[in-house]
């Protein structure tokens, strides 16, 4: 049973236990109650057979033997009011009917708690005096829900009525209290003797009809005592309501706390330490004189004012804000730290620990411990400037200890080395960081003796590459000159070093591109003095050629004047290109077929052609003619097979294709499976005097013309090349 018992009768069963009369518990089932509980009394008053079998009974079974019990359920579960019924019930336990009288209380909407007061429990009383002490059915349960003790006595002395505290201290139920006043024995307890100690002032309380309030001790037990006399309406018969309080552990605690006032106030007033209690309104409550005097004053100036007053005015919104929050969040401890000002107006840095608790009336009070960190605050000010001036600085800084190992780094050193904010708590060896192990050595050596270090050295990046840095390094001592750690400051010097070398470059270069002008107008000069002697052998070899071509004789001759005359062509043009590279010349555009002009370039380096080199041709065959230079393509072509010849060496092979690419545009394609150009090499092939022929004597002009020329016809060239696999020159030339 007890495990399907409600949680509000399982609160209640002890003390149900605990009473000498019936008690049922009820529960609302629709239009009527089921019975699901009764005490231990209901099973003396009834047998344990009969009653167990009305556990579950419905109450509009019991009309006949229980009358309007239904009706006084229904009653107390909808309104929440308590009552009483004077009863008679029929048992089954032969023709005998008991009166009853029934009180209904109600603990939930569906839960309705009945006891039942039988009159053979109170012998020797009327059915008045019954109908008196039960008339209400709460109070019973008021007096039992008062943890003190709770007595009600009529003129005589006789105890009518006590509730569960006065039964627990008089250590008898209120019946057999009664069995014993009337049988004139005596009872040891500490609350009857006292009572009975005490006649005289209950007999005062009666005649006075005043209240009597006093405390007593009997047997190491102490009482406080409130007699109060109530005279019933219309009756001769008074009675006195005895409320009595057991001070016992309060008069041990009262003199625990007296007997230790002394250490406490000595501990509060002679330590060494600020303490201070504020209200939620920050106004002072106490202050030790150690507090007060520390910031000049003494404790009854300070009592009564806010302590706001004692904060610096810019952080006394702040600390409003943390008296506030601390007043808000009871028991928890709050930390803080404030300024305060003295008297004599210096600053006070304090750190506060402070705790809010409730006085007896439940007002908030702040406890708060103040210590003074004025020192500490300034120490670390000091050291926050020294940080920020060390971290603001490009220079890389490293603090080690005398084995080597980094006790501190700035935020520059980190960067240096390439390291991001999940490392900066890793530590630092000077063996790992430095790359050259001799020069480390020395380094260490020096400073050892005291003697500053200044040089060149290699650090380790964190991603494997050394970085060159300018490094100066000191020892740090202590008092007695015992080297305790080592500074070491860095400057990165790769842009420096990179620097130089691009000026060294630079300045070869231009000592080159000066040499290169010198022979460029060296070479144009002899250009344009070549100009007149070929001009004027063209002229004769046309007075030469028209005179064989009209007597029409030995056409061998002819055909090697004609070969002459294509020879002097191209030096002519030659010429005008060395000229046109310090001034631009016109070009002639004429309909070109590149097909035909590709076989008479690659015919004419047929005998530069060993047996291990071959030029495999891949034309197209439905090729457009373009508007072109002749001369200038032919030398385009010729200066790209020409670097593949000497790109594949004595053995190797090159392809030249030629085709149509989006209907707009002739591509052509030099192929070789060469030793290739770097591609440090690739992104300078078209400048001016640059060459990688260095072994075999290369100019620097020839790519820089051919892509001059490309460009003067709307194309573009492109290169692609890896070292040691060849080389890919890709031509595009537009076509109408």
């Amino acid at each position: 049973m007890e495990g399907l018992l409600h949680s509000s009768i399982k609160r209640r069963k002890k003390l149900y236990d605990s009473y000498q009369h019936p008690v049922y518990v009820w529960e609302k089932s629709g239009d009527d109650f089921i019975l699901i509980y009764f005490n231990a009394a209901a099973i003396e008053e009834f047998s344990r057979k009969k009653i167990v079998k009305l556990l579950g009974t419905k109450a509009s079974q019991l009309q006949t033997s229980m009358p309007q019990i239904v009706s006084e359920l229904a009653r107390c579960a909808s309104d929440g009011i308590s009552s009483s019924k004077k009863i008679q019930i029929q048992h089954d336990m032969g023709d005998k009917s008991n009166h009853f009288v029934v009180a209904y209380r109600a603990l939930t909407p569906n839960l309705i708690e009945v006891q039942s007061k039988n009159h053979s429990y109170i012998k020797g009383n009327s059915e008045a005096q019954i109908e008196a002490i039960f008339s209400s059915a709460n109070m019973q349960s008021i007096l039992d829900a008062i943890t003190e003790s709770m007595l009600v006595v009529d003129e005589e002395g006789a105890i009518l009525m006590c509730n569960q505290a006065a039964t627990a201290a008089l250590g008898k139920d209120i019946h057999h209290l009664r069995e014993l006043q009337q049988n004139g024995k005596t009872l040891n307890s500490p609350l009857l003797a006292m009572l009975k100690a005490n006649w005289l002032t209950f007999e005062t309380a009666l005649v006075s009809k005043k209240s009597i309030r006093f405390s007593d001790q009997y047997n190491g037990k102490y009482f406080d005592v409130n007699m109060v006399p109530i005279k019933q309406p219309g009756k001769l018969k008074h009675f006195v309501v005895i409320h009595a309080r057991d001070i016992s552990e309060s008069k041990r605690i009262v003199e625990a706390l007296k007997a230790s006032k002394n250490q406490y106030r000595v501990l509060y007033e002679k330590n060494p330490t600020m303490y201070f209690s504020v209200n939620s309104d920050g106004i002072v409550l106490s202050v030790n004189p150690f507090g007060a005097e520390q910031l000049g004053y003494a404790s009854d100036e300070l009592v009564g004012e806010s302590v706001l007053k004692l904060v610096h005015p810019e952080d006394r919104n702040l600390q409003k804000h943390y008296l506030i929050e601390c007043a808000a969040n009871s028991g928890q401890l709050c930390h803080w730290e404030f300024r305060k000002i003295k008297r004599d107006s210096t600053v006070m840095w304090v750190r506060e620990t402070a705790r809010s608790v409730a006085d007896n009336y439940g007002n908030s009070i702040i406890l708060i411990v103040c210590e003074d960190i004025t020192d500490f605050k300034n120490a670390q000010q000091e050291l926050l400037r020294i940080t920020k001036a060390v971290q603001s600085t490009s220079d890389a800084i490293l603090l080690t200890d005398r084995t080597g190992i980094g006790i501190y780094q700035n935020d520059a050193f980190f960067k240096l080395l390439g390291y991001c904010e999940e490392n900066m708590n890793t530590r630092i060896c000077t063996s790992e960081i430095f790359a050259e192990e001799t020069i480390s050595r020395q380094m260490e050596d020096a400073i050892r003796q005291g003697v500053s270090w200044n040089g060149i050295i290699q650090v380790k990046h964190r991603n494997g590459h050394t970085l060159p840095v300018s490094l100066r390094s000191d020892a740090i001592f202590d008092e007695a000159g015992k080297i305790i750690g080592f500074v070491h400051l860095f400057s990165d010097i790769s842009e420096q070093i990179h620097a130089r070398k691009e000026k060294q470059k630079l300045e070869k270069r231009y000592s080159e591109a000066e040499k290169l002008i010198t022979i460029g107008h060296l070479a144009a000069a002899i250009a344009h003095e070549l100009n007149n002697p070929l001009d004027i052998i063209l002229s004769k070899l046309f007075l030469l050629q028209k005179s064989f071509f009209k007597d029409n004789q030995n056409p061998e001759c002819w055909e090697h004047i004609v070969k002459i005359k294509q020879q002097i062509f191209r030096l002519s043009h030659l010429a005008k290109d060395v000229l046109g590279y310090a001034k631009p010349w016109s070009i002639a555009l004429k309909p070109i077929d590149i097909n035909r002009l590709a076989n008479q370039v690659i015919d004419s380096l047929s005998d530069a052609l060993t047996g291990k080199i071959t030029i495999e041709k891949h034309l197209a065959s439905d090729l457009p003619c373009i508007d072109g230079d002749a001369f200038g393509l032919e030398l385009v072509i010729k200066n790209l097979l020409v670097n593949s010849l000497e790109s594949v060496g004595m053995e190797g092979k090159i392809i030249f294709v030629s085709k149509i690419v989006q209907n707009s545009f002739i591509e052509l394609q030099i192929i070789d499976n060469g030793r290739g150009i770097s591609v440090k090499d690739r992104e300078q092939i078209f400048e001016p005097f640059f060459t990688n022929k260095t072994k075999i004597g290369g100019t620097g002009l020839g790519l820089f013309i051919c892509n001059k020329i490309v460009k003067q016809h709307s194309g573009n060239i492109e290169v692609v090349s890896e070292v040691n696999k060849g080389t890919s020159v890709t031509i595009r030339l537009p076509f109408k």
